[in-house]
């Protein structure tokens, strides 16, 4: 008997195949969504911090004035210092070629130096191609700084020191450094030298920046900013300056930070794909039972009870989320492993083969076979608990509950005002017929709609922001020198220049805000600027901006306080700059565009940092608005503006444009957009598929209506247009459903994508093509989605859809 049951499930199963497939493939979409986007939060969760700790992540790091062997040997000796390395950081520029001839553009690099290449031991940096160590006179780029640079190994880059020393270097090899940031998010790329290269550049071979690692307490913050504290004190005992002193979250990647927002609104889309499958089934199932209703009922007659009932159609369910599981699993576990490694490469770091983690497989088993049956259950146990009398004279799938009420009202007025041509009215008649039907296959393709509505919604919203911000930052050319220069000298310079509109002289320092326990946050940028700027334009969200009079004023970045709850408005706020402390009480706050990894943004007068610090009338940093926004202007005056410094004997260190800013930015926001579209894809997927299946069991319901009609001279186009109309006209509702749903949904993931990627929520804006774009492709879905069952049921012969059960 068991195995007749068995039998019978996998027999209903085999003689409506097509039934089958669309339901095996609705609940294998979910699943593979589902374990995708588990398979890749397991999957980063456990190997990022696994690699992380591969290379010997440094305890805290240093920035000092020049220093040498000797002391970072000092360093050595210290019993709390387990490991130090010493390294040099140049801030340079590279020129990059457009297109033929000598045109181009200078862009930042971060070239660096280290004691012993084969002997590195903190934040290791590890060879990946070509040469190893770095070749005299020439350089080795790290592997992501590559394509940022359109270079290849063997080819030459021309560097430009601060000093203004240029010279031509080969690439002979690539690296793997983790611990930087990764140079398609920062902008920046990261070449590696020997001290000959530094010393070739014009620079001594000395080193600026010192690594270590503590002896004992490795995960205690605390004693390692007390060490670092120490080690800091004995640089100035020595003579030396320290500039700051950083003291990373002991064991995490930087990454880390925002990878569990990303995984949970990915997370959030798989599971809703996950549901959304279970829409089909709950449709296919209430069919099946309603076209069977006469067996049950024969069946109970003769002594089957509702249990039995009940367990003979929950297997065939379960033989729906079986056959599933066969095709989802690996699927799951390939796209696990596509999209981590996807991921792992944006951050730079690198996965192993493809590792399959039982808990995931074990959850998607438990899932795959758990959802399908518990979306069957309700209307199994429906028709399992009817009397033998209700279910022998029950009608049958054609028997839908009239239309009644205030849908008969309109159903009336319809088609007294409106005169629809009939298939068009038979059309609505059917849509409207099987009502909670409608709205389970509804759901499924508006909420599909509605996210990939929001994920257009939030692709706008983000490059509104960047646009938003690349007008308030204050500058179409910025220039940062190789040192503090009079203001008055260098604004003469440069006055005149073709293209600019208006020129501003700022300054420009590290700045480290000290909690009131001594210890320190992270690093910030601090911008002195002139007090009656023209060209800065800030987003106050609360307090006040800077006055002419303000003497220790200072407005801050929301981020900042968001990060650190102790500042707040008309608090202190103490800064180490230089080595010095200097203190500062917020008088305002304003909302400003910060990628992640960017250090936060602090506003001060330029007359009362110069003050501070002993300067008078200088600076280090320049900032110009173009006639125009054009790439081309943005190109041409730099080139001008570089001529005159360069001509002057002002060194520069750095040349960034508002084109460079917007194509930066706009590869990162590429990334994040395109991983929401592949998720808005598979629930668009999941809803075609339901519609599909609602549509085959509308069809297979009306086979008698369609034998009746064909019977009295219907063509098979006239009744083709019939279900194609009904399938066009759900995917109408869904739209309607989805255009409503996609305003709160974009809204909230403006808010919260905002605040991990920028620090702030995004300027919400709604892109309007979006509906429309949706609307053609729903039009198309629901379209096909009807004709293919239509077809099949339109070219049956008369005498078997007569004859059909």
């Amino acid at each position: 008997m068991l195995s007749l049951r068995w039998r019978y499930a996998w027999r209903d199963l085999w003689y409506h195949k097509t039934r089958t497939l669309l339901v095996v493939l609705s609940i294998a979409v979910g699943i593979f969504a589902f374990g995708s986007i588990l398979g890749t939060i397991a999957t980063l969760n456990r190997d990022l911090p696994i690699k992380y700790a591969e290379i010997a992540p440094a305890s805290a790091i240093l920035h000092t004035s020049p220093f040498d062997d000797a002391m970072a040997d000092a360093i050595r000796r210290m019993p709390e210092i387990a490991r130090a390395e010493a390294r040099f950081l140049l801030r340079a520029r590279y020129f990059q070629e457009e297109g033929q001839g000598d045109s181009g553009e200078w862009h930042d690099l971060e070239l660096l130096f280290i004691e012993d290449y084969n002997t590195n031991a903190i934040n290791i940096i590890t060879p990946y191609a070509g040469s190893w160590p770095p070749p005299d006179r020439a350089l080795l780029v790290e592997r992501n700084s590559l394509p940022l640079m359109e270079r290849a190994i063997g080819s030459t880059v021309q560097i430009e020191t601060p000093t203004g020393v240029e010279r031509t270097l080969p690439i002979r090899g690539l690296t793997h450094d983790m611990n930087q940031p990764p140079a398609q998010i920062t902008g920046v790329p990261y070449a590696y030298a020997t001290c000959d290269t530094i010393e070739w550049l014009g620079y001594p071979c000395r080193y600026n920046e010192l690594q270590l690692i503590v002896s004992e307490g490795r995960s205690d913050k605390a004693h390692i900013t007390s060490v670092a504290t120490a080690v800091a004190d004995k640089f100035e005992d020595a003579g030396y300056t320290v500039f700051w002193t950083e003291v990373p979250r002991p064991n995490y990647h930087f990454a880390q930070d925002f990878l569990p927002t990303i995984q949970l609104i990915l997370g959030i889309l798989g599971t809703l794909a996950l549901v959304l499958s279970g829409f089909l089934v709950f449709n296919v199932v209430t069919a099946i039972v309603a076209q069977q209703t006469r067996q049950i009922g024969v069946m109970k007659a003769v002594g089957a009870q509702s249990n039995t009932i009940t367990v003979l159609y929950l297997r065939m369910v379960f033989a729906f989320g079986l056959c599933a599981l066969l095709f989802a699993v690996p699927l799951g576990a390939l796209g696990a492993h596509t999209f981590s490694h996807f991921i792992a490469g944006q951050l730079n770091f690198d996965l192993e083969g493809l590792n399959l983690s039982f808990g995931v497989l074990a959850l998607e088993f438990a899932i795959g076979l758990l959802v399908p049956v518990l979306a069957a259950l309700i209307p199994i146990l429906g028709v399992a608990r009817m009397t033998v009398r209700a279910a022998v004279q029950e009608q049958g799938t054609e028997a839908g509950p009239p239309v009644t009420g205030g849908l008969l009202n309109m159903w009336v007025r319809m088609q007294k005002h409106l005169r629809f041509p009939r298939p068009v009215m038979l059309s609505l008649r059917n849509t409207f017929r099987r009502r909670e039907r409608l709205i389970r296959t509804l759901i499924p393709l508006a909420l599909g709609g509605a996210i990939f509505m929001s994920v257009l919604t939030l692709r706008a919203s983000l490059y509104t922001t960047l646009e938003s911000m690349l007008v308030s930052q204050g500058y179409d050319v910025q220039i940062q020198l190789d040192d503090a220069y009079t203001s008055r000298r260098v604004l003469q310079v440069i006055d005149g220049v073709p293209g600019v509109v208006a020129a501003e002289a700022w300054t420009t320092r590290e700045a480290i805000p000290v909690r009131a326990d001594g210890s320190e946050a992270d690093d910030a940028r601090l911008f002195a600027v002139p007090p009656d700027t023209k060209i800065y334009h800030p987003d106050l969200v609360a307090g006040r901006w800077l006055r002419a009079d303000d003497r220790d004023g200072i407005v801050v970045a929301a981020g900042l306080l968001l990060a650190e709850p102790e500042f707040a408005l008309g608090q202190p706020l103490t800064l180490r700059i230089n080595g010095e402390e200097l203190v500062w009480t917020i008088i305002g706050v304003t909302e400003t565009f910060q990628p992640p990894l960017a250090p936060a943004t602090l506003y001060v007068n330029q007359s009362a940092l110069w003050r501070q610090l002993g300067y008078h009338n200088q600076t280090d940093t320049l900032r110009f608005l173009t006639v125009d926004h054009k790439a081309s202007t943005h190109l041409s005056v730099a080139q001008a503006l570089e001529g005159r410094l360069t001509q002057a004997g002002i060194g520069i260190r750095s040349t960034r444009t508002s084109t460079e800013d917007r194509r930066i930015f706009g590869e990162r926001f590429t990334i994040i957009t395109s991983v929401l579209l592949i998720m808005a894809f598979l629930l668009a997927v999941v809803g075609s598929l339901g519609l599909m299946g609602t549509m085959s069991i509308n069809v297979l319901e009306r086979k008698r209506e369609v034998g009746v009609m064909r019977a009295i001279g219907a063509t098979t186009s006239s009744i083709l247009q019939i279900f194609v109309i009904e399938g066009v006209i759900i995917g109408a509702l869904s739209w309607i459903g989805g255009l409503l749903a996609s305003f709160p949904i974009s809204y909230l993931m403006s808010i919260r994508i905002g605040m991990v990627f920028t620090k702030q929520p995004l300027h919400y804006i709604y892109d309007g093509r979006g509906p429309f774009l949706w609307l053609g492709i729903i039009m198309t879905v629901a379209a096909l989605a009807s004709l293919v069952p239509a077809n099949n049921a339109a070219n049956l012969l008369v005498r078997e859809t007569l004859a059909y059960e």
